[in-house]
């Protein structure tokens, strides 16, 4: 089973338990930010940008609902060869994608 679905699957298992020991009424009460608290990462922000490195152009299944309105950035360079220019470069990268996105909608 992939990372996603076993989240999916704890995310499930956590909020009926919430449910059967009365923390939660009704679960048409539910919603996303309640539902967030069992994820992997319940205190951080949204993701808003998510750079993968090695030239992989895939996520492998690593915060999909996290990053799922993020911005993607895929570098050729392995990790350790990820420099300060390359991080410059990736962040005007994410500020003129944002800038551009934003007047679209």
């Amino acid at each position: 089973m992939s990372l996603a679905r076993n989240e999916i699957c704890r995310r499930i298992k956590v909020v009926t338990q919430n449910k059967n020991a009365n923390q939660i009424s009704n679960t048409s009460d539910l919603k996303w930010p309640g539902v967030l608290i069992a994820t992997q990462l319940p205190d951080l922000p949204q993701v808003d940008l998510l750079i993968r490195t090695s030239g992989e152009a895939r996520l492998s299944d690593f915060l999909l609902y996290e990053t799922q309105s993020s911005y993607l950035y895929f570098s050729e360079n392995l990790w350790p060869d990820f420099s300060v220019l390359e991080l410059v470069k990736t962040l005007a990268y994410y500020k003129y994608y944002r800038a551009t996105s934003c007047k679209l909608f």
